[in-house]
C-alpha cells in the first residue's frame, strides 16, 4: 500500500487551510468545539476532531474540505461552519460579607 503525499502537486490539489481550535456554529443551529486537526492513517486525508457542546457532548471527525465548504441548503447561503468570537471574562460578581 502507497501512501497518498500530503503536498499538493499536479496530481492532488491544495487543501484548504485547517479550522483553528475553537468554537464554531454550524448552520444550522448548533455549536461545536473544534479540538484540533489531523490526517488518515491510510490516505493522509485532513481531518478535523470536534465535538458537540450540547447534548452527549458526543465527538466527531469531519473531512478539513467539508467543514470549511461553502453550503447553500435550507435557506443558508455561507459557510458549513462559523467561527464564534472568544467571550471576554466576565469577572466574578463581588458579595459583602
Amino acid at each position: 500500500m502507497t501512501a497518498t503525499p500530503s503536498a499538493a502537486g499536479p496530481d492532488r490539489p491544495a487543501e484548504p487551510a485547517p479550522p483553528a481550535p475553537g468554537t464554531y456554529r454550524h448552520f444550522k443551529g448548533g455549536r461545536y468545539e473544534v479540538i484540533g486537526t489531523g490526517r488518515h492513517v491510510d490516505t493522509e486525508e485532513a481531518l478535523v476532531f470536534y465535538r458537540t457542546l450540547y447534548g452527549d457532548r458526543s465527538h466527531w471527525v469531519r473531512p478539513v474540505a467539508q467543514f470549511v465548504e461553502h453550503v447553500t441548503r435550507d435557506g443558508w447561503d455561507g459557510p458549513r461552519f462559523v467561527r464564534e468570537e472568544p467571550q471576554p471574562s466576565q469577572p466574578e460578581p463581588r458579595t459583602e460579607p
